[in-house]
């Protein structure tokens, strides 16, 4: 009983970081927009920061992966972390062939 409880207080405060985080992008996106700041440099800014953010995100998993692999071996963790940086280069392969074929 008292772990069925800490998984729903987990999930239901996982709810509401979520919901939290995406208010508050909507607000400050309201702000921008209200304060013209949502021009050319704002985007060229972000997707320079998104992607140096994908190459370390990429860095990171492999790490955490290893990690994994050394501490619990072919454990669940193992296959989450995979099924993560197989979907993240997938990602990254099909938003590519999008921008390709819009530039």
């Amino acid at each position: 009983m008292n772990d069925m409880l800490n998984h729903l207080f987990g999930f239901g405060g996982l709810v509401l970081g979520v919901l939290s985080g995406l208010v508050a992008y909507l607000i400050a996106r309201r702000n921008m927009k209200k304060k013209r700041q949502l021009d050319e440099r704002f985007e060229n800014i972000h997707v320079h920061a998104r992607s140096s953010a994908w190459v370390a995100t990429s860095a990171l998993i492999v790490i955490a992966w290893a990690v994994i692999i050394l501490v619990e071996g072919a454990s669940f963790a193992f296959f989450v972390m995979s099924f993560l940086y197989i979907a993240h280069c997938v990602a990254y392969g099909v938003t590519s062939l999008q921008q390709a074929k819009q530039h």
